[in-house]
């Protein structure tokens, strides 16, 4: 392809057609001689930190969004993008606000809810999480993988809860092994019944005991 090297719009083009075809050094060269002549353009910015997240150079796509956002604060792909890339360097409070940003400026934007929920289960912050994907799932009813993370993290939110249980009511009562194998053995499939066995056993605990 012939290059006009005072073009950016051309450098910007070709860009896209490594990243494209998943040359990613390749791209971000090209986005690099677009941005020399043209810092200005928000979307090479954008492109950029995309082919860096390809990449897995995140500290640097980061620098890139934040550079898009300077340009275009209210440009909801690139705040999610950067909530992404954030996310990967373990920065969850600061991803978890690129996304509510991304949710104000379009609150059905699909990939931000999911991306939000995604990272609000890594803190273990179920609830919330769960929440997200029900705000999917109004969205769009059919998206089944909203429906199956939200199933995992109500999974995980009453297995926290059993543990929880299993910790104050071990103070009066002895735990059957199968009620703390549940936990031990992340069996989720039988959390309800080993909620149920021990919500029995401290009520029977509990129960006064008749005069002779």
């Amino acid at each position: 392809m012939a290059i006009d090297p005072e073009n950016a719009r051309t450098w910007y083009n070709r860009g896209r057609i490594f990243s494209d075809a998943a040359q990613y050094e390749r791209a971000v060269a090209c986005y690099d001689r677009a941005l020399a002549l043209d810092p200005n353009d928000p979307v090479a910015w954008r492109r950029k930190g995309f082919a860096l997240i390809k990449l897995r150079r995140y500290g640097e796509a980061v620098d890139c969004f934040d550079r898009a956002l300077q340009l275009d604060p209210s440009d909801a792909l690139v705040w999610q993008r950067k909530c992404f890339a954030l996310a990967h360097l373990q920065r969850f409070n600061e991803a978890i606000d690129c996304c509510e940003k991304a949710l104000q400026i379009d609150p059905q934007y699909v990939l931000a809810w999911h991306s939000k929920g995604w990272m609000l289960g890594a803190m273990r912050r179920y609830s919330e999480a769960a929440r997200c994907y029900d705000r999917i799932l109004a969205i769009d009813p059919e998206r089944g993988s909203a429906r199956w993370n939200r199933e995992r993290m109500v999974e995980r939110r009453s297995m926290e809860d059993l543990a929880s249980e299993i910790g104050e009511a071990e103070q009066c009562i002895e735990i059957p092994e199968s009620v703390y194998n549940v936990v031990k053995n992340r069996d989720y499939e039988h959390i309800d019944l080993a909620r149920r066995v021990l919500q029995e056993l401290v009520n029977r605990k509990q129960e006064p005991v008749a005069p002779r």
